[in-house]
C-alpha cells in the first residue's frame, strides 16, 4: 500500500476547511427606530418572496425593534411595515444584510425617502447607485408622477369602465362576486382600455424615462459585479423582463454566478432565464412530478402528451386564476372526449385546506396537482414567479400554441385542431 505523506492530509484537510468555510452561518444584527409613526412590526422579504405567505417579521416595541439574523449569504431584503400583510401592499425599502450591525431609522410609509441606514458596505453602495439613479432619472419623472397623483385624486387616471369596475370591486361583499369583476378588469387591459386618455399620454413620456433608467441600469451591472448588482438583476428579471436586453441580463447573470458560487441567486436566477427562452409560443412545455390532492405522483407529460392540453396554473387564493379557469370548464366539456384535457397545478403554502374548499365550491372537472411552498420552482420555470399563475396551451408534441388564453382562443383552435 502506497504511504500517505503528511503534506497531503494537509492539503485535503485545508481544502475540507475551505469549503465548509463557504457554509458557516454569519450575523448580522438589526437595529431601528420608528420617527413619528406607530407600527407592530417590519417585514423583510428576500427577493423573489411573496409577502402573503413567506418572509420574515421583527416586532417593534416601543418604537424600537432589534433582531440577530443568522445567514450564509449577504443578500438583499425588501423592508415594508408589517401592516402591508393585511392590505396586501406597500411602499418597500431596500437593505441589504451582511456581518455586522445595521441601524436603521424608519418615517412613515409616505416618507421612505428619509429612511436612514447605517451599517455595512453593501447598504452604502446602494445608497451610492440610488443617488445617482435618482438624480438621472428620477428627478425628471417626479413631475409625471406628480400629475399621475393628481389625476387619481380626481378620479381621472383610469378609464370610466375601468373605475367603475373598481368602485364595484370595493362593494362586493364576498369573494364570489369579485370573481366576475376580475375579469373583466383582465379583459380592459388586454384591450389597453384601462386608463384615461390623459393617463396614457403621461404614462407613454413616463415610459421614455424608464427606458433610459434601465439601459444604465443594466450597464451599472455589468461593470459593478456585486450583490448589490446582483440583487437589482434580480429585480429586474423578476418584475421588469419585458422592460430589459435579455441578452445583456444573460451576461451579467453568467458572470455573476460564477463570481458568487453557491448564492441562492444562481439557481432561482437561472430558472428565470432559462423561462425566457423555452416559455414562448412554439416552445416546449417543463415537464414535472407533482402530488395530486391524495398525495400520488402524477408527471405531467404523462397526462398531456398526445393531447392538445391546457396547463392552468392557479392558487385558491388567486381571484382572477379563479375567475379565468371558470370559463375554460364548459370548453373543457365540450372537447374533453375529442382529445383535449386540463391539468391545473395550484400554487399553495403551508398546507392545502384552502385549496380544498377552493376546489369543493368551484367543482373544477380535472385533475389538480399541488406545488406546496415553491418546492420545485415550477412558477421560476415558467417564468412567472410572485404571480398567482396562467395558463399554456400545448398541441399534442408538447409546443405552445398560446400562452393565457381567453376561453374563446381555446376554443377556437380545439376547433380547428380536433374538429
Amino acid at each position: 500500500m502506497k504511504k500517505i505523506n503528511s503534506l497531503t492530509i494537509l492539503v485535503a484537510s485545508f481544502v475540507f476547511i475551505l469549503a465548509g468555510c463557504t457554509q458557516i452561518e454569519k450575523t448580522c444584527i438589526i437595529k431601528g427606530k420608528l420617527v413619528g409613526f406607530k407600527s407592530e412590526s417590519i417585514l423583510l422579504l428576500k427577493a423573489g418572496e411573496d409577502m402573503r405567505f413567506e418572509g420574515l417579521e421583527i416586532p417593534v416595541q416601543n418604537g424600537t425593534f432589534e433582531y440577530e439574523l443568522k445567514f450564509k449569504h449577504p443578500q438583499g431584503y425588501k423592508l415594508f411595515l408589517g401592516e402591508v400583510k393585511k392590505r396586501a401592499g406597500g411602499r418597500p425599502m431596500a437593505l441589504f444584510i451582511e456581518s455586522g450591525e445595521i441601524n436603521i431609522t424608519l418615517y412613515p410609509e409616505e416618507e421612505f425617502d428619509k429612511n436612514i441606514v447605517k451599517g455595512g458596505k453593501l447598504n452604502a453602495e446602494y445608497q451610492s447607485f440610488e443617488k445617482e439613479l435618482k438624480t438621472k432619472f428620477y428627478n425628471r419623472a417626479k413631475p409625471l408622477s406628480d400629475n399621475i397623483d393628481i389625476l387619481y385624486k380626481k378620479g381621472n387616471y383610469y378609464s370610466d369602465t375601468m373605475q367603475v369596475i373598481f368602485d364595484k370591486m370595493k362593494q362586493a361583499k364576498s369573494h364570489e362576486e369579485k370573481l366576475p369583476l376580475y375579469r373583466i378588469q383582465t379583459e380592459l387591459q388586454k384591450a389597453g382600455l384601462d386608463y384615461s386618455d390623459e393617463a396614457k399620454i403621461i404614462n407613454d413620456k413616463q415610459k421614455k424615462i424608464w427606458k433610459e433608467a434601465m439601459e444604465w441600469q443594466q450597464n451599472y451591472i455589468n461593470q459593478n459585479l456585486s450583490i448589490v448588482s446582483y440583487y437589482l438583476l434580480f429585480q429586474d428579471i423578476t418584475y421588469r423582463k419585458d422592460k430589459i436586453d435579455i441578452a445583456k441580463a444573460n451576461e451579467s447573470y453568467q458572470k455573476l454566478s460564477k463570481k458568487f458560487k453557491g448564492h441562492p441567486y444562481n439557481e432561482a436566477l437561472g430558472y428565470l432565464l432559462g423561462s425566457i427562452d423555452k416559455i414562448k409560443v412554439g416552445g416546449k412545455y417543463i415537464d414535472f412530478t407533482l402530488p395530486d390532492m391524495d398525495g400520488q405522483l402524477v408527471k405531467l407529460s404523462d397526462i398531456v402528451d398526445g393531447k392538445v392540453a391546457l396547463i392552468d396554473l392557479w392558487a385558491s387564493w388567486c381571484g382572477p386564476c379563479i375567475a379565468h379557469s371558470r370559463t375554460i370548464v364548459p370548453v373543457y366539456e365540450e372537447f374533453k372526449d375529442n382529445g383535449f384535457t386540463v391539468v391545473g397545478v395550484a400554487a399553495e403554502f403551508k398546507n392545502t385546506e384552502q385549496l380544498k374548499k377552493a376546489l369543493k365550491r368551484e367543482k373544477f372537472p380535472w385533475l389538480n396537482l399541488v406545488e406546496m411552498d415553491k418546492q420545485n420552482r415550477i412558477w421560476e420555470k415558467y417564468g412567472i414567479p410572485n404571480s398567482g399563475g396562467k395558463t399554456f396551451l400545448v398541441d399534442r408534441d408538447g409546443s405552445i400554441l398560446v400562452i393565457h388564453p381567453s376561453a374563446k382562443e381555446v376554443r377556437e383552435i380545439l376547433k380547428e385542431k380536433l374538429q
